[in-house]
């Protein structure tokens, strides 16, 4: 039996490859170095976030509108974030939630929002799922017999 690899990139959209369902996220400033932290980068996650707690069947993100030039970023916006995705990967006991470098919960006016924290939300975003890894095989398949068909 022959096996291969292929190997390909994706900007945005959703791959099926095996079973294993993933989407590409188009990030406003990907890298975010020399970056100053801004509300488009709030107001991405929240809509990234907000759309997997749906899929989860989980309460949405709210709170103050976010308006570009007139919000400023707040601990409380990455804070609500935060605990939005720890929501998310409790509906999934085995997968490892996620850790964040720097002080949890975020504390007003003593924790400055750096990249650092735009870029740990980004990640724990692109992984968060309540629903299988695609493959029925794991320890979902043995807890909940969660998979790939489980997800809307």
């Amino acid at each position: 039996m022959k096996k291969f690899l292929f190997l390909c990139t994706i900007t945005a959209g959703i791959l099926l490859n095996q079973g294993i369902l993933f989407a590409a996220i188009n990030w406003e400033d990907p890298n975010l170095q020399n970056t100053t932290i801004k509300i488009v980068h709030i107001t991405q996650l929240r809509t990234e976030i907000n759309a997997k707690l749906a899929q989860c069947g989980l309460p949405l993100v709210t709170g103050e509108s976010l308006q570009t030039g007139v919000t400023n970023v707040r601990a409380i916006h990455v804070q609500q974030l935060r605990d939005a995705l720890k929501s998310i990967a409790a509906k999934a006991p085995w997968r490892a939630a996620p850790t964040f470098s720097d002080q949890d919960p975020i504390v007003a006016g003593v924790t400055p929002i750096r990249s650092v924290h735009i870029t740990e939300l980004r990640t724990a975003t692109e992984n968060a799922t309540c629903c299988g890894d695609g493959v029925c095989n794991g320890p979902e398949s043995k807890i909940s017999g969660n998979c790939i068909a489980d997800c809307p």
